[in-house]
């Protein structure tokens, strides 16, 4: 996913994402925050345009998955800390696990239901 500025003149990053899914639609965008400290930035989940079932869900660096895994109770889509993300081919061909809240890290598709590739 990239994101860019209103008149799409600048670029303020790229991330990485893996599909997600709702039940149910709704007319407006839908953003999931994580829980965080008081202080840090806001984490993102996961982020649904409108009338759209099938969203993205944020990879995140494993350091700060396992934080998110264990602050919620759920798992979070990792990739490696050292994971370099300065182009679109690199976040192609980054490996995604998940992380549980436990700490331990699985396959994907064991969590999510699909592979992330």
């Amino acid at each position: 996913m990239r994101v860019y500025n209103k008149s799409k003149d600048h670029l303020y990053g790229m991330f990485m994402t893996i599909p997600d899914h709702r039940l149910t639609r709704t007319n407006k965008p839908v953003l999931e925050f994580a829980e965080r400290p008081v202080g840090s930035p806001e984490a993102i989940y996961a982020w649904f345009y409108p009338e759209d079932e099938t969203g993205h869900e944020f990879v995140y660096p494993k350091s700060e998955a396992m934080r998110l895994a264990k602050a919620n109770n759920r798992p979070v889509a990792s990739m490696p800390d050292e994971t370099n993300i300065a182009s679109e081919n690199d976040l192609k061909q980054a490996h995604v696990n998940a992380v549980m809240p436990s700490g331990q890290e699985v396959e994907t598709n064991t969590v999510f239901g699909t592979p992330a590739r």
